[in-house]
């Protein structure tokens, strides 16, 4: 998945594949957390898609990650 602005909207491009024909192809999708579309799709002809119509349902998820500081400056050792 890759973000991007455009005009102040964040868009990321999503892969897909087309459910009757199984081509793979990206897309580009307004991205706001907490905001789950559903978004009408034609499989691109050119691109050696099938040009029929399906609906998108994205759900958003995210991961967290958490790091302990290490060092002198943090009172905490290598050791614990």
């Amino acid at each position: 998945m890759r973000h991007c602005h455009q005009g102040g909207e964040m868009k990321t491009t999503i892969k897909i594949a087309c459910p009757y024909c199984g081509v793979k192809q990206g897309i580009s999708v307004p991205f706001y957390p907490g905001w789950n579309p559903k978004t009408l799709h034609t499989c691109d002809v050119d691109f050696g898609g099938c040009n029929r119509d399906f609906v998108i349902g994205i759900q958003w998820s995210y991961e967290t990650e958490i790091h302990k500081l290490i060092g002198p400056n943090y009172g905490m050792s290598k050791d614990g």
